[in-house]
């Protein structure tokens, strides 16, 4: 039986203020699984956690506890240049964080996939009339499309074409 396509185990964000004594000034708590390919909506006013929850899912934010599997992989253990190849991220601001790289990536894994199977879409102002919104949701169909014609199962040499989301080579 395949792997879910993603799994959030009891996963844990804290920030923390102060150098001596630690307070907690924001917790996200998750746990989720999604066994197969869904259109599925975050939502939550600003300062919520919804980016830092993305962060997590694609490998750029480690949780402070807890694990994030994609295709069943442990992403947060695959190499840092291959995690792309799991979960990515579309930052509609095109504001990328960059975090510390704890590991060095020669200790990490190979990316078992050669092209995403997990793709969230970041869109902080939802507005029906930006032509975004049209586009995040016609790749998703596209995206649902694929995935339903190889009989639910990630093509193991799936690339979107440049320009054309959602067309598979």
């Amino acid at each position: 039986m395949a792997s879910p396509l993603l799994v959030l185990d009891q996963v844990r964000k804290v920030y923390t203020r102060g150098r001596v004594v630690r307070r907690p000034t924001f917790t996200l708590e998750a746990n989720l699984v999604i066994d197969r390919p869904a259109v599925i909506g975050v939502v939550g006013p600003n300062g919520a956690g919804k980016t830092t929850l993305f962060e997590m899912m694609t490998g750029s934010n480690a949780p402070s506890s807890g694990r994030v599997y994609v295709a069943g992989a442990d992403i947060h253990k695959v190499k840092y240049r291959e995690r792309d190849r799991l979960a990515i991220h579309y930052h509609q601001s095109y504001q990328v964080r960059r975090f510390r790289k704890l590991v060095p990536s020669i200790l990490l894994e190979k990316s078992p996939t050669p092209a995403p199977v997990v793709h969230l879409f970041d869109e902080p102002q939802f507005n029906l009339q930006d032509g975004y919104i049209g586009f995040m949701l016609d790749f998703f169909r596209k995206l649902r499309a694929g995935w339903a014609a190889r009989g639910g199962v990630p093509a193991s040499d799936c690339r979107l074409a440049p320009g054309n989301p959602g067309r598979n080579r």
